[in-house]
């Protein structure tokens, strides 16, 4: 299924393996991200937990995708997580 994805992405045969990376990369977290908004968007986690909760994006390392983050999520489920980027960065 990743392989028929990955040819789904129609990256041109010209590309070096960093930029092919690069590509399917990107095209995950884009991928990711509609899956989030489709999620908030029929109430999965407040179905679930009885409140939305927050999908925090982090690459291995520790790194932030903070603003697929924001993109991903409502805007009043991130106060806390705004207080804490903010504060620590």
């Amino acid at each position: 299924m990743r392989q028929k994805w990955i040819q789904s992405l129609e990256i041109p045969s010209g590309v070096d393996n960093f930029q092919r990376d690069d590509l399917i990369f990107n095209a995950f977290i884009h991928l990711v991200v509609s899956v989030v908004k489709e999620s908030h968007h029929n109430r999965v986690t407040e179905k679930r937990f009885g409140r939305p909760i927050p999908f925090i994006f982090f690459i291995i390392g520790g790194y932030s995708l903070v603003e697929e983050t924001i993109e991903a999520n409502k805007p009043d489920i991130l106060d806390d997580y705004m207080v804490y980027w903010n504060t620590a960065h």
